[in-house]
């Protein structure tokens, strides 16, 4: 498959994650909107890791493998991945997560019909057990009302988070950029989320997509 003008770049940081890797990189190249850049960035992973990535990537071009010489921790591998975007929408993606077949393109779809300070979309979450069956739903209430101020979304982030999955929905570039990304500390992506509100709103597609 050839993309000159991908519209998305998933950025996937990975450390020793050949358990979950092959699910999580099939459900990213199954994804029904296909115009995407996949940026893995193995952080000197000791397993199967690069050998999976390796595989994939021998059948679809839409994967760019980065490689560390040694670990750099989380924080800056999951920045480094972001380094690489060169498209107005970003995701963050894990080695243990699944999506949906059609995350991309309803994520997407809402991002595109919203106001450009629309800045974040999310769906609902499966929480699914080491085989892929289901044990439960999570709805996450992140999203303020449209028109809230930006205290008011914060606000809503900081006493309404509880599993982080947020931090792996679709964004746009410029947002996330604008912000000071990953910081190598305990509960990051949650201070990142609440600075991401600062930046504009969170809307939900309700489905269970992730």
């Amino acid at each position: 498959m050839s993309l000159s003008t991908p519209a998305v770049t998933i950025g996937l940081p990975v450390y020793n994650g050949e358990q979950f890797l092959a699910d999580a990189l099939s459900s990213i190249l199954g994804q029904t909107f296909e115009n995407f850049v996949l940026v893995v960035s193995d952080n000197a992973s000791t397993d199967a890791t690069v050998d999976i990535v390796e595989e994939h990537a021998a059948r679809d071009e839409r994967i760019v493998l980065l490689r560390n010489d040694v670990n750099r921790g989380a924080a800056w591998n999951y920045n480094r991945v972001f380094a690489e975007c060169r498209t107005p929408y970003f995701k963050w993606a894990a080695a243990d997560d699944v999506l949906a077949p059609t995350y991309l393109e309803r994520l997407l779809a809402t991002l595109d019909s919203s106001p450009a300070n629309v800045v974040l979309v999310y769906p609902h979450t499966e929480l699914i057990d080491e085989n892929g069956a289901v044990m439960d739903e999570f709805v996450d209430e992140l999203a303020a009302r449209p028109g809230a101020p930006p205290y008011v979304r914060v606000h809503r982030v900081v006493s309404k988070i509880a599993l982080g999955n947020v931090i792996f929905s679709l964004m746009r570039t410029d947002a996330l950029a604008r912000t000071r990304l990953h910081g190598n500390y305990p509960a990051a992506d949650y201070v990142l989320l609440a600075e991401i509100a600062l930046m504009g709103e969170f809307r939900v597609v309700p489905e269970a997509l992730f």
